[in-house]
């Protein structure tokens, strides 16, 4: 929190009543870190680039640290060979033609950047849509709003929370997510994992399994870096989307739950005398 207030905080364009709560409510825990780190044995991360961060803000926990990677059901994000893509496209008036660009985030759509992702829709072809998966009730009718004030109504769909992502990821052609700030990116790992092309922002995680142009675009997070990996992705042929796709897939299986089950394992073994009982 100290960090993400000192240097990812100043970066993004935040504003209104919830920007200000948020704003708040990682003040508090930036000041309760100092106090709660000192007294903790051992800290686990999943990220290299969370690591390195964590060190360079408390250099007494770096002894402390150790890093394990969120794991990634890679098979339950296998596309079904019944599943049928148009079905979910015509309900939410998406045509085959269209290039479907799909955002999940379970809310702070700001910090993930899905602003910067409409103003970048009126610079590209009609027919590159957006889909918004997740986002409270409230968030969500703020951004339709937000959308039909720029002329996007008919170009963006916003499906709320839902119990089952996997569905809108398999029907959309690419994951977009321009984020500010991870600490491991889970979403867009399991968009990887359903077989969808990344445009993304190298954020803690990816930046340690994707590389630009071989099984993502990587971006900056601005609104012209974010147009330019929109246009980078609409300039491939379906052929080297699908491969960039197996190629991301292929990626994120090092993060198969049994991976992660031996991770734990080996920590508990390796510290069960400095632990307590």
């Amino acid at each position: 929190h100290r960090f993400f207030l000192s240097r990812i905080w100043p970066t993004m364009s935040t504003q209104g009543l919830r920007a200000r709560v948020r704003w708040l409510d990682h003040l508090f825990h930036a000041l309760l870190e100092p106090v709660i780190y000192k007294r903790t044995l051992h800290f686990v991360v999943p990220s290299i680039g969370l690591e390195r961060e964590f060190a360079n803000e408390y250099e007494f926990a770096i002894p402390r640290i150790v890093r394990i990677p969120n794991p990634i059901d890679v098979d339950r994000y296998m596309t079904p060979k019944n599943f049928d893509r148009e079905r979910i496209r015509q309900r939410h008036n998406l045509a085959p033609q269209d290039v479907v660009l799909v955002f999940t985030a379970l809310g702070q759509f700001e910090r993930k950047g899905l602003p910067l992702v409409l103003e970048a829709l009126p610079d590209l072809p009609e027919h590159v849509k957006l889909m918004v998966v997740g986002g409270s009730p409230d968030l969500v009718r703020t951004y339709e709003r937000r959308a039909a004030k720029m002329g996007l109504k008919n170009r963006t769909v916003f499906v709320g929370m839902t119990k089952d992502l996997r569905q809108y990821l398999w029907s959309a052609d690419v994951f977009i997510f321009p984020s500010f700030y991870e600490v491991f990116s889970l979403s867009a790992h399991e968009a990887a994992a359903a077989g969808l092309p990344i445009i993304a922002t190298p954020v803690h995680g990816l930046t340690e399994s994707f590389r630009d142009q071989e099984n993502a675009f990587l971006i900056e997070s601005t609104v012209d870096g974010v147009r330019a990996g929109i246009e980078r992705f609409i300039s491939l042929s379906e052929t080297e989307r699908a491969e960039m796709g197996v190629r991301g897939r292929e990626t994120v299986q090092q993060y198969h739950p049994s991976r992660f089950g031996d991770r734990w394992k080996n920590f508990y073994e390796a510290f069960a005398d400095s632990l307590p009982r």
